[in-house]
Protein backbone atom coordinates (compact mmCIF):
# COMPACT_ATOMS: atom_id res chain seq x y z
CA UNK A 1 0.00 0.00 0.00
CA UNK A 2 1.15 3.50 -0.72
CA UNK A 3 0.92 6.37 1.73
CA UNK A 4 -1.87 7.97 -0.28
CA UNK A 5 -3.97 4.81 0.01
CA UNK A 6 -3.39 4.73 3.77
CA UNK A 7 -4.50 8.35 4.05
CA UNK A 8 -7.65 7.56 2.09
CA UNK A 9 -8.52 4.73 4.50
CA UNK A 10 -8.59 7.09 7.47
CA UNK A 11 -12.08 8.41 8.13
CA UNK A 12 -11.98 11.78 9.88
CA UNK A 13 -15.70 11.86 10.61
CA UNK A 14 -16.58 11.55 14.29
CA UNK A 15 -18.72 8.49 14.83
CA UNK A 16 -21.05 7.65 17.69
CA UNK A 17 -18.38 5.28 19.07
CA UNK A 18 -15.87 8.14 19.03
CA UNK A 19 -18.30 10.37 20.90
CA UNK A 20 -18.85 7.67 23.50
CA UNK A 21 -15.09 7.19 23.92
CA UNK A 22 -14.52 10.94 24.26
CA UNK A 23 -17.44 11.27 26.68
CA UNK A 24 -19.10 14.52 27.66
CA UNK A 25 -16.72 17.46 28.29
CA UNK A 26 -13.67 15.20 28.35
CA UNK A 27 -14.73 13.52 31.57
CA UNK A 28 -13.80 10.05 32.69
CA UNK A 29 -15.85 7.02 31.67
CA UNK A 30 -15.97 6.13 35.36
CA UNK A 31 -18.73 8.42 36.65
CA UNK A 32 -17.52 8.03 40.24
CA UNK A 33 -14.33 9.94 39.46
CA UNK A 34 -16.18 12.95 38.08
CA UNK A 35 -18.89 13.11 40.75
CA UNK A 36 -17.46 16.37 42.13
CA UNK A 37 -17.74 18.01 38.70
CA UNK A 38 -21.51 17.50 38.54
CA UNK A 39 -22.65 20.58 40.48
CA UNK A 40 -25.88 22.47 40.56
CA UNK A 41 -24.09 25.78 41.15
CA UNK A 42 -20.80 26.77 39.50
CA UNK A 43 -17.70 27.10 41.65
CA UNK A 44 -17.21 30.59 43.09
CA UNK A 45 -13.59 31.71 42.67
CA UNK A 46 -14.11 35.34 43.75
CA UNK A 47 -12.77 34.80 47.31
CA UNK A 48 -15.49 36.99 48.82
CA UNK A 49 -16.14 34.48 51.60
CA UNK A 50 -12.49 33.83 52.50
CA UNK A 51 -11.26 34.81 55.94
CA UNK A 52 -7.96 36.57 55.24
CA UNK A 53 -6.06 37.39 58.45
CA UNK A 54 -5.60 41.11 58.92
CA UNK A 55 -7.83 42.09 56.02
CA UNK A 56 -10.30 43.96 58.21
CA UNK A 57 -7.77 45.36 60.70
CA UNK A 58 -6.64 48.29 58.58
CA UNK A 59 -8.52 50.49 56.16
CA UNK A 60 -7.60 50.25 52.50
CA UNK A 61 -6.55 53.92 52.43
CA UNK A 62 -4.39 53.47 55.53
CA UNK A 63 -1.18 52.56 53.65
CA UNK A 64 1.08 54.68 55.87
CA UNK A 65 0.52 52.49 58.91
CA UNK A 66 1.02 49.17 57.15
CA UNK A 67 4.40 47.56 57.82
CA UNK A 68 6.54 46.81 54.81
CA UNK A 69 7.34 43.24 55.84
CA UNK A 70 9.66 42.61 52.91
CA UNK A 71 12.00 45.45 53.84
CA UNK A 72 11.42 45.39 57.59
CA UNK A 73 14.46 44.19 59.46
CA UNK A 74 13.53 41.30 61.69
CA UNK A 75 17.07 40.35 62.66
CA UNK A 76 18.54 40.56 66.18
CA UNK A 77 20.80 43.51 65.36
CA UNK A 78 18.11 45.80 64.02
CA UNK A 79 19.08 48.64 61.71
CA UNK A 80 22.47 50.28 61.48
CA UNK A 81 22.98 53.49 63.50
CA UNK A 82 23.29 55.78 60.48
CA UNK A 83 20.04 54.43 59.01
CA UNK A 84 17.94 54.76 62.18
CA UNK A 85 16.85 58.26 61.23
CA UNK A 86 14.93 57.10 58.18
CA UNK A 87 11.19 57.46 58.65
CA UNK A 88 10.19 54.85 56.09
CA UNK A 89 11.93 51.94 57.84
CA UNK A 90 10.50 51.12 61.27
CA UNK A 91 13.24 50.14 63.71
CA UNK A 92 12.13 47.44 66.16
CA UNK A 93 15.04 48.26 68.50
CA UNK A 94 14.13 51.91 68.99
CA UNK A 95 10.33 51.73 68.71
CA UNK A 96 8.64 51.69 72.09
CA UNK A 97 5.25 50.02 72.21
CA UNK A 98 4.80 50.51 75.97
Amino acid sequence: MSKQEEKKKYDSDVTSEDKQALNKKGRSMNKGQDKELDREKPVDFTADNLDIPGSNQTAKNDRDELVDEENYRFNKRGTEKEKRDLDDIPDPDTTKDN
